[in-house]
């Protein structure tokens, strides 16, 4: 094999959208021309494999796709922080891998209409890498003033995927749906790994509900309650989800740590209750006010994808599901392991609690 039989196949006018992609991926323009190249000759090596030729650009982008996670885990580093990460979502989507080249298109026909300094702030910033003290630097301007300009850059970029390019933002999964009621996502879901999320989301209410399409829940719900300010003010359903589930998370631990939480309806104060692994609900903690009704539960997997830890995984890993909770003992301590394991690739990540206090113990639960 040598490089000339590369660059005269089919394989070879594949190479610039390759560049682009793995630009992305990893903002480092400099390293995408490599990744592109390894995978260009990774593909060369399995061509065999393709068997279907109309698949070629989905399965190519696979192969890129895991060349920049190697390369982003040697150097500890994680992919896409795009725009805050609303389309790093899609971009670790395989389920949009054969439109990359559309997501790519929009987003740069929409940096066109943003003014030219907020275009290279961003350029600079999440596609070359560059920290802020290197923009300030080159444009002669405080941190500060960087910024400034990124926040302002990235609010206008949302602004316009929900307004002049709303169709084709909502066609590729970048913007939620205009209109009320349930609207399907692009989401697997976590818990079942097969159906997909639906959503429901009002952005005047703050309310949002997420629930799995095949209900492998009792109710089908994922998540349900009110978007924190950081959710709010996203775009994508994949981001406002992480947004919220990272809300769940210190609302939990806190109350865990507490022993006790606020009525969301009413603000008393309530017990937490800790559910126990095999009662009829499935194990984890709730509340309940006996004064205005108002309920909240999380199940030991709701638990666990909540996590810092689980979210990051579920990134790598857009398709998982999830693990039956059991008991098991670590380092001579009582512990509830959830956890979840990616269907595509032999990886899967567990979260460790302790029995009594259902408290997260950190370094416990790993396979």
């Amino acid at each position: 094999m040598t490089w000339p039989e590369i660059e005269n196949s089919a394989l070879w006018r594949e190479r610039e959208k390759l560049v682009r992609f793995c630009a992305c991926y990893t903002c480092d323009a400099d390293a995408a021309e490599d990744l592109a190249q390894q995978t260009l000759l990774e593909a060369w090596r399995r061509q065999d494999q393709l068997r279907d030729p109309a698949a070629r650009e989905p399965w190519l982008l696979a192969i890129a796709r895991n060349a920049c996670l190697m390369w982003g885990r040697r150097r500890g580093r994680e992919m896409a922080p795009w725009a805050d990460g609303d389309t790093a979502d899609l971009l670790s989507d395989p389920a949009s891998d054969a439109e990359w080249g559309e997501v790519a298109d929009l987003l740069d026909r929409a940096m066109r209409h943003l003014p030219a300094e907020t275009r290279r702030v961003l350029t600079e910033r999440y596609l070359e890498d560059r920290s802020q003290a290197m923009i300030a630097a080159g444009m002669g301007v405080s941190e500060g003033a960087v910024e400034a300009r990124l926040t302002r850059g990235r609010d206008a970029l949302r602004r316009l995927l929900r307004t002049e390019f709303r169709a084709e933002a909502e066609h590729l999964g970048l913007a939620v749906p205009a209109g009320s009621g349930w609207q399907e996502t692009r989401i697997c879901c976590p818990f079942c790994g097969r159906n997909r999320l639906q959503a429901h989301l009002d952005r005047e209410s703050l309310e949002l509900h997420f629930r799995c399409a095949g209900t492998c829940t009792p109710t089908g719900t994922i998540v349900s309650g009110m978007m924190g300010e950081r959710a709010a003010a996203l775009t994508s359903p994949k981001s406002i989800l992480m947004g919220t589930l990272q809300t769940c998370h210190e609302h939990y631990d806190r109350a865990l740590a507490h022993g006790w939480r606020s009525c969301a309806g009413c603000g008393r104060t309530l017990p937490v209750e800790r559910v126990p692994l095999g009662d009829w609900k499935g194990g984890g903690i709730e509340t309940l006010c006996v004064s205005c009704g108002v309920g909240d539960s999380a199940s030991f997997w709701h638990l666990a994808l909540d996590t810092p830890e689980a979210r990051a995984f579920w990134r790598r890993h857009p398709r998982i599901r999830a693990l039956a909770p059991w008991e098991s003992e670590e380092g001579g301590r009582r512990v509830i392991v959830a956890g979840f394991e990616s269907m595509k690739a032999r990886e899967s990540i567990r979260i460790a609690f302790d029995r009594d206090s259902y408290r997260i113990v950190p370094g416990a639960g790993a396979p």
